[in-house]
């Protein structure tokens, strides 16, 4: 694809110019992920704070590793056939309520999130789910009232910021950095500051200068560049004036847990011919499964852990579910964690082929395209010979796509369906 090929060359853009003096900057943030993204949106639209910047003399700049900005949030758009759908590799939905004491218990309260899309950024939003919004879920729609994607209210924000002077800097990971001072480092954490330079070097040779620095960081890189020596012997008077190793007190949390969606895509999705738009559904093969954590080398079929209303479908006209329902789109094949099941996990990362982006493409019968429709239908036989939607002599092609996150996106030939 052609974001592929783009991605490619401004990598070897950036990697080639190592010469370059360093880029000034007043405050940079290392990450592009929505934290990252939000703080340099704020400081530049508040009042309070904008004046502090100045694209020419006082630049706000950002970092980011990868070739893109919004970290876990990764909306994929232009997706299926007729290049309307969003498929969410990343995070998807946020808990709509503004209540401050969440007293309906919503599972992803995030009043920032939720203030910023309605109130700040003017954003549309609508019910997640399809039965409705008693569990309190919302999604960023477009006027027409199809996800838009939640990458929505990053771009929104990164937008404002460059029209207002940030500076955006893809493909730039930080490698470490360390600080020089006019003074002494403080002696307490009472908020008195020394004038001090923040000198960061990244990995394609490039190098920066700040004199404010905020780390918005996931844990693997942010403890690659606290680990780094440089960065250790810069931090190292502050943690005697506070009494505290920054770099180990950071250090003590929990591992990083590794998460992988698989979306596969039909011209028809049957399932919603079975009536079956809400839910979740599993299937661990024939094989069975090799155990939540397993010790020892095993093999399992593709594992299944699905939920219907997770993909974004498409319907022709008012009908929408049952026998005469004619739609396109995703159905969310898997969707697991580390935290679920670690084994099946692993069986996907088996097929992860690049970082950035967490997805590659896959053309033809290939073992993943066949094996996801196979399950999938493996999974539904029963419901599909029922309602008279499956040939067991005849059989019918029909183009499919799968999008993944952490596991390659696929294309091939999803056959045994008939409408």
């Amino acid at each position: 694809m052609n974001w592929r090929v783009v991605s490619c060359a401004l990598f070897i853009i950036a990697a080639n110019a190592s010469a370059d003096p360093p880029i000034k900057c007043k405050l940079a943030i290392a990450g592009g992920g929505p934290a990252g993204v939000y703080s340099a949106w704020r400081l530049l639209t508040d009042p309070a704070t904008s004046s502090n910047y100045n694209a020419k003399t006082a630049p706000l700049c950002i970092f980011e590793r990868s070739s893109r900005f919004g970290g876990r949030t990764f909306s994929i758009r232009n997706q299926g056939t007729k290049k309307d759908l969003v498929v969410e590799l990343g995070a998807y939905r946020f808990c709509g309520s503004l209540d401050p004491h969440n007293t309906t218990g919503c599972e992803m309260y995030m009043p920032l999130i939720a203030s910023l899309t309605k109130n700040a950024l003017k954003l549309r939003v609508a019910s997640y789910e399809e039965k409705g919004d008693e569990d309190g879920m919302v999604k960023i729609v477009d006027d027409e009232g199809q996800n838009a994607g939640l990458l929505t209210y990053v771009e929104r924000m990164m937008n404002t910021s460059i029209a207002l002077g940030l500076q955006y800097y893809s493909l730039h990971q930080l490698d470490d950095f360390d600080v020089t001072a006019s003074s002494e480092l403080p002696l307490s954490n009472s908020g008195a500051t020394a004038n001090v330079t923040f000198n960061l070097n990244f990995a394609n040779g490039k190098s920066a200068t700040a004199s404010e620095l905020l780390l918005n960081l996931p844990l693997q890189p942010a403890m690659r560049v606290l680990q780094a020596a440089r960065t250790r012997k810069a931090l190292k008077p502050y943690g005697k004036s506070i009494g505290v190793d920054p770099v180990s007190s950071f250090l003590h949390v929990p591992m990083v847990v590794r998460h992988v969606k698989l979306y596969v895509h039909y011209d028809w999705a049957w399932w919603r011919n079975l009536g079956l738009t809400f839910g979740n559904f599993n299937l661990y093969g024939q094989q069975g499964r090799c155990g939540v954590t397993p010790i020892s080398p095993c093999t399992q079929e593709m594992p299944l852990e699905g939920r219907y209303h997770d993909g974004h479908t498409r319907c022709e006209g008012a009908v929408d579910r049952g026998p005469n329902a004619d739609c396109r789109g995703f159905i969310e094949a898997t969707y697991t964690s580390d935290g679920v099941h670690t084994s099946n996990v692993s069986f996907f990362n088996a097929f992860s082929t690049a970082m950035d982006p967490p997805a590659a493409d896959f053309d033809g019968d290939d073992f993943l395209v066949t094996e996801a429709h196979r399950m999938l239908i493996l999974r539904h036989r029963p419901l599909l010979e029922s309602a008279g939607l499956l040939r067991t002599r005849q059989r019918l092609s029909q183009p499919w796509r799968g999008s993944a996150c952490g596991i390659p996106k696929a294309r091939g030939l999803a056959q045994g369906l008939t409408r």
